[in-house]
């Protein structure tokens, strides 16, 4: 049996109020296809007003977020709508498809490697891929939840800490405006 992430915990790593509100209005059955879910990850294509939907997976475990949206919001409300779904029960358990057992794989990869951490903040990144390429953009060019530190480990559903609460987003978000801020002064 999977264990879901609770509707808090899954507000709790979008990157804004309104960004949990855009997710909760797309989080429905009728805007995904080909979603699923298993111990590691779930995933499914958003079928919005794009000409091609977009791919989304989260990797639930080591929480890790990839979108094939335009956004450079991580997560993105895609995720947070997916991770919603899931949450309420409305995803499948399933075998992953390759696409996102790949993503798994290449995370699971960089996580024995020593993740990349970001030069901003210094915390570790999660992985945030706009494709299925497997290219991932860094903690820089993002905002919100993805550079809150959250640390990415090897170990199964049961021994991962849960999401970061909103009063660790909100001091790592402080850390990294006042870094910013600081270097745009000198």
């Amino acid at each position: 049996m999977i264990e879901r992430w609770s509707v808090e915990q899954v507000e709790s790593v979008a990157p804004s109020p309104a960004a949990a509100s855009a997710a909760r209005a797309i989080a429905s059955p009728q805007q995904w296809a080909a979603t699923g879910a298993d111990a590691q990850a779930v995933w499914g294509s958003f079928r919005g007003t794009a000409a091609e939907p977009y791919s989304t997976a989260v990797d639930h475990a080591a929480v890790g977020f990839r979108c094939t949206c335009a956004s450079r919001r991580r997560p993105c409300k895609h995720a947070i709508a997916l991770l919603l779904l899931w949450s309420h029960g409305q995803v499948p358990d399933r075998p992953a498809p390759p696409p996102v057992e790949a993503w798994i794989a290449s995370r699971s990869v960089a996580n024995d490697a020593g993740a990349p951490s970001d030069p901003l903040t210094g915390a570790e990144s999660t992985d945030s891929t706009h494709a299925e390429t497997g290219t991932a953009e860094t903690g820089a060019a993002e905002s919100g939840a993805a550079e809150s530190g959250a640390a990415e480990s090897g170990g199964g559903v049961d021994d991962d800490p849960p999401p970061p609460d909103r009063d660790e987003r909100d001091a790592a978000r402080d850390d990294r405006v006042e870094r910013r801020m600081a270097g745009l002064t000198e």
